[in-house]
């Protein structure tokens, strides 16, 4: 019976577990754009390309526009993308389907931002669907990430923020017809904020066998040792 216990153990172990994060492709994630001549920056109105939606003033800067701002470079790559002025943003839809979350799942939106020497940053501000639904939005799946810039401008800090899915977001989901799960950031508060490299990472919950198959395995591994002879216990 104890080794018929280990046995079942193992094989719901080896089982593609859920709660392993899963690293979802976003299109330029870095801001690259070839068209944007070396050590200069875009108009106010630009948007970079795999990023079409959007609010307010942004634009793309290249190489070292604003080493004398502070700003040596980008964090990876050529170009880097700044916003400039409150409720500037940019937004995409994510190859993640809202059919494929459940309650429990997590969203967890990473940047890489900086500021210049000669303007204060504003407050970064992180979202899940930006829709016409702003009561929704603004009570659910809306962050904001007061400080989270390094004191020193052009030193780029790492900023994440985390959304935990739940009944409310399906339902809204389901009534607003949202098909792939959007991803926004921007800022508030004036000033600019500059942003590079952006990941987007979807945490689903584990599923119940994958949760009782840990806890068999590791009941059957504690009766295996209970088992074992003193001899073989003091050797490992």
């Amino acid at each position: 019976m104890k080794n018929a216990l280990l046995a079942l153990g193992l094989s719901l172990a080896v089982t593609p577990p859920g709660g392993a994060a899963v690293i979802i492709p976003l299109t330029n994630p870095g801001f690259e754009d070839d068209d944007v001549p070396v050590d200069t920056y875009t108009s106010s109105s630009t948007r970079p390309v795999g990023w079409p939606d959007g609010a307010g003033s942004s634009y793309i800067a290249d190489g070292t526009v604003f080493s004398l701002n502070g700003i040596p470079g980008a964090h990876g790559g050529d170009q880097y993308m700044v916003l400039a002025g409150g409720g500037s943003n940019i937004r995409q839809d994510t190859s993640l389907a809202w059919s494929s979350a459940q309650v429990g799942d997590v969203f967890t939106i990473s940047t890489w931002a900086t500021s210049r020497s000669d303007i204060e940053p504003g407050t970064i501000t992180f979202w899940i669907n930006d829709t016409d639904q702003s009561n929704f939005l603004h009570s659910q799946n809306f962050g904001v990430i007061e400080g989270s810039l390094s004191e020193t401008p052009g030193t780029w800090s790492l900023i994440s923020w985390s959304y935990t899915v739940t009944e409310e977001a399906l339902n809204a989901a389901a009534s607003g017809s949202w098909d792939a799960v959007e991803i926004g950031f921007g800022h508030t508060g004036g000033g600019q904020t500059a942003f590079d490299d952006i990941t987007f990472t979807y945490t689903p919950i584990p599923e119940p066998s994958t949760l009782l198959g840990s806890v068999i395995l590791a009941g059957g591994m504690l009766l295996r040792r209970r088992r074992q002879p003193i001899s073989e216990l003091q050797q490992v």
